[in-house]
């Protein structure tokens, strides 16, 4: 009873986690194995049974040999390290999409928002600015919001639908500010601001270069 009793406890120590410690010598394994064998006949095992308590043993020596080998792990880099979209560019999606405004005049031609920005842009050039037109781009449930470099104007916002050659936008009412006067003509429509750009992006009267 008491040798069966041995037994299950050993095994239940070989399944618990091994605890850290000192690898022993070729020498002192082979001296724990023979003190094994001499101390199983003074216990008066079954041969069978004698065999088992043995290979327990052995396991039980192995387990305290078991070191885990030091990982690392690669750099993963820090997220301030990932590359910043520039905000200035115009969106893929924008480039090709129709201007849906209604045109200020008949001689005007269709307009996609790529080239919306380009007359802007040279009409900037032409005043001899230091700036782009556009600021930063934000993309909105329904479009895109384009703040400009212009301090007095409101962020414009495209409201657009559609994918690919069928997408078209439209440009909401432009807001020049609080401090335009008078407040009839704080309000811009979005076709007139499309037909302002126009004009003076398309042609440049400025006869002298900047300074």
């Amino acid at each position: 009873m008491k040798r069966d009793q041995s037994s299950r406890l050993l095994a239940t120590r070989l399944l618990l986690p091994c605890r850290p410690a000192a690898s022993p010598g070729p020498g002192q394994a082979r001296h724990a194995i023979d003190d094994s064998r001499a101390a199983l006949p003074r216990a008066g095992l079954p041969p069978a049974r004698a065999l088992t308590l043995l290979l327990l043993l052995v396991l039980a020596s192995a387990c305290s040999r078991v070191s885990m080998p030091d990982v690392s792990l690669p750099g993963l880099g820090d997220k301030d390290d990932a590359p910043v979209a520039d905000q200035t560019a115009t969106p893929r999606d924008l480039l090709a999409a129709q201007l849906a405004n209604p045109r200020a005049r008949e001689d005007m031609p269709n307009m996609t928002v790529g080239k919306l920005i380009e007359f802007a842009d040279r009409y900037l050039a032409c005043d001899c600015a230091t700036t782009r037109f556009v600021r930063a781009w934000e993309k909105t449930p329904e479009g895109y919001l384009l703040t400009t470099n212009s301090a007095a104007v409101r962020p414009l916002e495209f409201v657009c639908r559609g994918d690919g050659p069928a997408r078209e936008c439209f440009l909401t009412e432009i807001d020049r500010g609080a401090q335009t006067e008078p407040f009839t003509e704080r309000f811009v429509p979005g076709s007139q601001f499309i037909e302002f750009l126009y004009d003076n992006g398309v042609r440049c009267e400025r006869e002298t270069p900047c300074p």
